[in-house]
């Protein structure tokens, strides 16, 4: 994850998708082709594995339509009696599955080897799949003056409009990419690999691609583990999910016994820095990161919102804000004199499969009606949903509709992680897909966010998945990690 603020949102919604090569000639399911690889992850770990290209049509709808190359890692199962293979969906989307398994995760994929092959699939458009494209349009956030709102969704229009005709100069159809066909692409899977059934396990929005595929293909996913749950009708949040995250910071918060007694309300300390911001940009001179001349950077409320926002993706990211936010509203702000260098530059741009997957899973109307209903009352609803707000629309890739939006009903088993402090992906997104699952599981972890803290926080997670996956009662019903440890600047816990 960049930590760049406004990278990290632009790169949720920025560029759409792929340039196509070679003449179709993949069978009806694709064709597999298979090499022997040595798989390295991030820290010199290595494990012994299959590199396999599977090679479909890019628009099956079309039986002239080119070919693309998904990639994949297999890692080979140790156990005598392995059941169906696991593939790992990353989130985003476009993040990889490949790169997932190269970083902390990497001793969680060869745990699950346990059970059964356990693949890292690289979705269309992403990883060491093939080809790629980035959206070439990009624009310069000023260091100079506060950003607007409205300023910051007429570039992000721009992208979208740029990004339509660097397609139609290229001759390039966005349409086929969207969660469907690659629900497709994981059955052209199964059955290359003569597979009867899949497992799957996923995070964030590879948990919507996970509720796609067994809505669409039943019959071929036997069972899923879904950390972060981003359900079918929920690629634009609502303001109001952000909730009860954050009255659960707020009592780790107050519980702390430095900021404890200066803190009682975090949730009601960053509303009112925010409103502060809103009505009186704050100034902070830095440095210009290119000439090194002091410039004056003016810090608006959709700055603090994206850099708050980015701060709740994990826990260790969340030790700053207590400090930031109190040593703000005393009036101390070199903490902000650090925000341009994260949220100015050039932003937009982008793997161009992101912005293509959101926009075609597309917002109902009266799911959007509700996010402009909370917006106004809500600490970040302005930051949450603008970039697609102002990119779908000028890009012009097809909804997928609300047939495609409503929820999966199935008696599959299904295990739902998720954590505490997950502005994303909130416990309440799993609890509400579990209305249409009889079969289904819940487990909190407390004080975890998102990403890395909902699978590799603590070793009871594996616990849980072994035991799901094994058809196994959950050994724990809710995982306890220990208290966020915050930062205190010397001598901060005397003022």
């Amino acid at each position: 994850m960049p930590t760049r603020a406004l990278v990290i949102i632009a790169s949720a919604f920025a560029a759409a998708s792929l340039l196509i090569t070679g003449p179709a000639s993949a069978a009806d399911h694709g064709t597999l082709t298979w090499e022997p690889h040595t798989f390295t992850a991030s820290e010199g770990r290595s494990a012994e594995a299959e590199l396999g290209t599977l090679t479909v049509r890019y628009d099956r709808a079309d039986p002239d339509s080119d070919t693309i190359d998904l990639k994949f890692v297999r890692f080979p199962a140790t156990t005598d009696n392995p059941g169906p293979p696991l593939v790992y969906l990353a989130g985003g989307p476009g993040g990889s599955g490949t790169g997932s398994a190269r970083g902390p995760r990497f001793e969680l994929f060869m745990k699950l080897r346990e059970l059964g092959d356990v693949i890292a699939w690289d979705q269309r458009g992403t990883g060491l799949s093939e080809p790629r494209v980035r959206v070439e349009a990009t624009f310069d956030v000023p260091f100079e003056g506060a950003v607007s709102h409205d300023w910051l969704s007429e570039q992000y229009a721009e992208v979208g409009r740029k990004a339509r005709e660097q397609f139609e100069r290229d001759g390039f159809d966005p349409a086929p990419l969207n969660s469907n066909a690659s629900a497709d692409d994981l059955e052209d899977l199964r059955i290359a690999l003569g597979e009867e059934s899949l497992r799957l396990w996923a995070i964030s929005y590879g948990t919507h691609l996970a509720l796609a595929t067994a809505k669409r293909h039943p019959d071929s996913i036997e069972s899923m583990v879904l950390a972060g749950v981003e359900p079918l009708d929920s690629t634009y949040k609502l303001p109001s999910q952000a909730g009860a995250p954050m009255r659960a910071l707020s009592r780790e918060i107050a519980a702390h016994p430095v900021f404890g007694p200066m803190i009682p309300d975090f949730t009601a300390l960053v509303r009112d820095v925010l409103e502060r911001a809103e009505r009186e940009p704050f100034a902070v001179e830095i440095a210009h990161p290119e000439t090194g001349d002091p410039v004056v950077c003016e810090i608006g409320r959709l700055e603090l919102e994206y850099v708050t926002w980015g701060a709740l993706f994990r826990r260790d990211r969340m030790s700053i804000l207590p400090a930031a936010y109190l040593a703000t509203s005393m009036g101390r702000t070199e903490m902000l004199a650090q925000v341009p260098a994260s949220s100015r530059g050039s932003s937009g741009g982008g793997n161009a499969m992101s912005l293509a997957m959101d926009c075609a899973s597309g917002v109902g109307d009266d799911r959007r009606a509700r996010i402009e209903r909370e917006t106004p009352d809500s600490l970040f609803g302005r930051s949450m949903n603008f970039h697609g707000f102002s990119i779908c629309p000028t890009i012009d890739v097809p909804d997928l509709g609300d047939d495609y939006r409503a929820p999966l009903v199935s008696d599959m088993p299904v295990l739902c992680l998720s954590g505490e402090l997950d502005v994303r992906t909130p416990p309440a997104n799993a609890e509400r897909i579990l209305e249409h699952l009889p079969n289904g599981q819940h487990v909190v972890i407390t004080r975890a966010g998102h990403d890395n803290d909902l699978w590799v926080s603590s070793p009871k997670i594996a616990e849980c998945m072994l035991a799901f996956f094994r058809g196994q009662a959950l050994p724990h019903e809710r995982i306890e990690l220990p208290p966020l440890e915050f930062m205190v600047p010397e001598g901060f816990a005397g003022e």
